[in-house]
């Protein structure tokens, strides 16, 4: 949650609130041996009224 409000001056063309969206990151790791990781990030992003 982006707690800024946005301003006039920043030539912003979206809506006039606070609620700019939310990022979830859903990290997945595991370990083939002790020398090697396999990593798989899922992110997924749920826009606010901040944006047309």
């Amino acid at each position: 949650m982006a707690p800024d409000k946005p301003t006039g001056t920043t030539g912003f063309p979206g809506g006039r609130v606070k609620i700019r969206g939310d990022l979830f990151i859903d990290p997945l790791k595991y370990s083939v041996n002790k020398h090697t990781t396999e990593h798989l990030f899922w992110e997924h992003f749920e826009p606010g009224s901040q944006y047309f």
